[in-house]
C-alpha cells in the first residue's frame, strides 16, 4: 500500500521517519511539496519519491496524509474532490480541521483526524486521533499500527480500541469560541 504525503514539512516529514524507522520501505511513500528545491530536499533527507504534484499523489496513494498548513486544506481538499478517485483513508493533522469540517468537502470519507508530535520520528510521540463513523473498524487497527512503534502513547477521541482504559476529559478542538470536550482513551505500551 503506498502512502501519500500531501505537504512533507516538519510533521509530515517526522511521520515519513518515524515509519522508515519502523522499517516500512521508502518504495511504499510519495509526498508532494511546493517547489522542485524542495522535492529535490525530501528526495535526499528521506530518499522517498517527492513531486509538486497533488494530483499524483493523490492518484497513486491508498491512503492520504494531508500534512499541510490549516491555510491550505481546503484547496487540497477541493483537488481530492476534484480528482474523482473513490473515497480512501484520509488522515489530516491540520489545527482546526476537525472530522466534520473534512467531510463537508469529502461526504462519507473514511477521515482520520491525528493530533501527533514530532517526537514520534524518534519513537517518542504521542498521537491523538479521532476516527470519522465511515471508518472501518479494519482501517482504525491499521492507522493506530502504523503509529504504535512511534509512539509513547496513542489518544483516541470517541470509541474505543482494546487495550485502552478511560481517561479524564480533555480539551480536544476550539470551536466557535467554545472549547469542546471529547473522552479520552489512553493506550500505553509499557517498555
Amino acid at each position: 500500500m503506498k502512502l501519500g504525503f500531501i505537504g512533507a514539512g516538519e510533521m509530515g516529514s517526522a511521520i515519513i521517519r518515524g515509519l522508515l524507522v519502523q522499517g516500512l520501505p521508502k518504495e511504499d511513500f510519495i509526498a508532494s511539496v511546493h517547489t522542485p528545491e524542495s522535492a529535490e530536499r525530501i528526495q535526499k533527507a528521506l530518499g522517498i519519491d517527492a513531486v509538486t504534484d497533488n494530483r499524483r499523489v493523490i492518484m497513486e496513494a491508498g491512503w492520504l496524509f494531508v500534512a499541510v498548513k490549516p491555510a491550505q486544506v481546503e484547496s487540497v481538499l477541493q483537488d481530492i474532490a476534484a480528482s474523482g478517485v473513490p473515497a480512501k483513508p484520509l488522515i489530516c493533522m491540520a489545527l482546526g480541521w476537525t472530522v466534520e469540517k473534512i467531510q463537508r468537502v469529502l461526504p462519507a470519507w473514511p477521515v482520520i483526524r491525528i493530533m501527533p508530535n514530532t517526537p514520534l520520528a524518534v519513537g517518542e510521540g504521542v498521537t491523538l486521533f479521532h476516527f470519522a463513523a465511515e471508518t472501518p473498524k479494519r482501517t482504525r487497527r491499521e492507522v493506530m499500527g502504523l503509529f504504535d512503534g512511534m509512539r509513547a502513547g496513542i489518544w483516541e477521541c470517541a470509541g474505543g480500541h482494546p487495550g485502552m482504559r478511560n481517561m479524564p476529559s480533555c480539551d480536544v478542538e476550539e470551536q466557535g469560541g467554545k472549547k469542546r470536550e471529547s473522552q479520552l482513551l489512553l493506550f500505553l505500551r509499557i517498555c
